[in-house]
């Protein structure tokens, strides 16, 4: 039986030990197989794998990546691979925990097996049959002296900062007090203790949030992705007007692979520092107006994609055909689900300052005719607790689970 697992902080070496072992086998004359998932959202965005077929280290060491398979693959290869050979696994967290019988099986029949970066349920799992990970450290990156127990991610620079204990909790209270202080800034109650969406600070406990039916909303979107098999699936969501990214985070709390788009930058800055520092979810944050994006990124698709209260504000700023045009592209640039909530031109707060007159029954009309969706489901604003009607519109594909029955 030949099982290793390599853990560790990011920048621990991990690729770098899994890709030496790989060269060491390959010079001595042993059947090699590299492995890596192309279920993976993050994967596939990778070029050197995708187009390059190149896995690799920080520090620059790669080698050939052999295969670039779905889990099912993966695990064919795995119940087919010989006694004597190495199948090497890099990031394997992104096949889940499914694979991790055929890993155990195949070493069984004397097959080595090399796994690097496994996910918290893969090694609870490999735990419980036995095999011990080989844990490997670094240095703090900030004091240089400690050992680092603690990471930060900038995923809008793509780096990761592994720190001590100490550095660690400084780091934390020097970006949650900045964070604090943009908060404080921020529109439409500059100077007060108000936000718009709820953010998970110490000092922001206390404050008042305007949009108290944020995490009721969530449980609409989350609910209705449990529905239709998005859950467990790293499956990828879009915000468009993200805000401080309090649905991103959310979402990526699910599984997704999350986005978020805002045309405030002091909003987009605030998220990633968030997501850097006290969420560490791996959301992505882009600065750009909502009409620009969905015009200009319409071949790249969402399974579920949500604007609450966004698509008014292109009409008020822009015409109210800019705002319809927003609406289409939204609809198709979702794969599953489309979550879509807008201020009406009769509230007061938007009279005759849209362009056009339209309510709940219009809006529910515009996405049942577009032709996008197979069923547009309505949850009622005072029925759910929620400050506006929220729609649902639902695609279905093949490999999906058929929602329930509508409400």
């Amino acid at each position: 039986m030949s099982l290793e697992i390599l853990t560790g902080l990011p920048g621990s070496g991990k690729s770098e030990r899994l890709v030496g072992l790989v060269q060491s086998a390959r010079d001595a004359g042993q059947e090699v197989q590299t492995i890596a998932c192309s279920d993976s959202l993050i994967l596939q965005g990778r070029r050197n794998i995708t187009e390059n077929r190149r896995m690799g280290s920080r520090s620059g060491l790669n080698t050939k990546l052999d295969r670039f398979e779905p889990l099912e693959n993966a695990v064919q290869f795995l119940n087919a691979a010989e006694s004597g050979w190495l199948l090497a696994f890099d990031e394997a967290q992104h096949f889940g925990p499914e694979i991790v019988n055929a890993w155990c099986a195949a070493s069984d029949r004397g097959v080595r097996i090399l796994i690097a970066s496994p996910s918290h349920g893969q090694l609870e799992l490999l735990l419980q049959r036995g095999h011990r990970p080989t844990a490997l450290t670094l240095t703090c990156q900030k004091c240089g002296s400690k050992a680092a127990s603690e990471f930060f991610c900038r995923m809008d620079e793509n780096k990761t900062e592994a720190v001590c204990d100490g550095c660690y909790e400084k780091m934390k209270k020097v970006a949650e007090k900045q964070a604090a202080r943009l908060l404080r800034k921020q529109a439409p109650h500059p100077g007060k203790k108000i936000i718009y969406q709820p953010v998970e600070l110490p000092a922001c406990r206390n404050w008042e949030v305007i949009r108290e039916d944020s995490e009721r909303r969530f449980e609409i979107v989350r609910q209705a992705c449990a529905e239709v098999g998005l859950l467990g699936r790293e499956s990828s969501y879009l915000d468009i007007g993200c805000n401080t990214g309090f649905f991103c985070h959310r979402m990526s709390q699910a599984g997704f692979r999350s986005t978020g788009v805002d045309v405030v930058k002091e909003d987009i800055e605030l998220a990633r520092l968030l997501g850097a520092y006290s969420r560490r979810d791996y959301a992505k944050y882009v600065a750009s107006d909502a009409y620009i994006y969905l015009r200009h990124t319409q071949e790249v698709r969402f399974d579920v994609i949500s604007a609450f209260s966004v698509f008014q504000w292109i009409m008020i700023q822009k015409t109210a055909q800019h705002g319809l045009h927003c609406m289409n592209w939204l609809f198709r640039k979702s794969k599953c689900l489309c979550v879509l909530e807008m201020g009406e031109s009769t509230e007061d707060h938007y009279v005759k300052r849209i362009g056009m007159k339209y309510d709940s029954v219009w809006i529910r009309t515009f996405m049942e005719t577009s032709g996008e969706f197979e069923r547009v489901e309505l949850y009622e604003g005072e029925k759910h607790g929620l400050k506006r009607d929220l729609f649902l519109g639902i695609k279905h594909g093949d490999e999906m689970a058929k929602p329930k029955a509508g409400r």
